[in-house]
C-alpha cells in the first residue's frame, strides 16, 4: 500500500515535470515567434521609410530649384532695372 502511494506520487511528479517542460517549450516558441514578428515589422518599416525619405528628398530638391530660379529671376529684374 505504501509502495503504491509512493509510486503514485512519483508518477504525479513526473507528470507535473512533463507539463512544466511542455509549458517552457511553448513559452520559448511564443518568444521566438514574437522575436521573428518584431524583426519582420522592423524590416517592413525600413522598406516603407526608404521611399518616403526619397520622396521628401525629391520634394526638397525641387523646392530648392524653384527658389534658386525665382531668386535668379528677381536678381536679373533688379539688375535690368525692371524692378525697383
Amino acid at each position: 500500500m505504501l509502495q503504491d502511494q509512493h509510486l503514485l506520487l512519483v508518477l504525479n511528479a513526473m507528470e507535473l515535470q512533463r507539463w512544466k517542460m511542455d509549458e517552457e517549450q511553448q513559452s520559448h516558441e511564443i518568444w521566438l515567434t514574437e522575436k521573428s514578428a518584431m524583426v519582420l515589422i522592423k524590416q517592413e518599416k525600413a522598406k516603407a521609410r526608404a521611399p518616403m525619405e526619397a520622396a521628401v528628398g525629391t520634394a526638397v530638391a525641387r523646392a530648392e530649384q524653384r527658389l534658386t530660379s525665382e531668386l535668379t529671376m528677381a536678381m536679373r529684374e533688379v539688375r535690368d532695372g525692371r524692378y525697383s
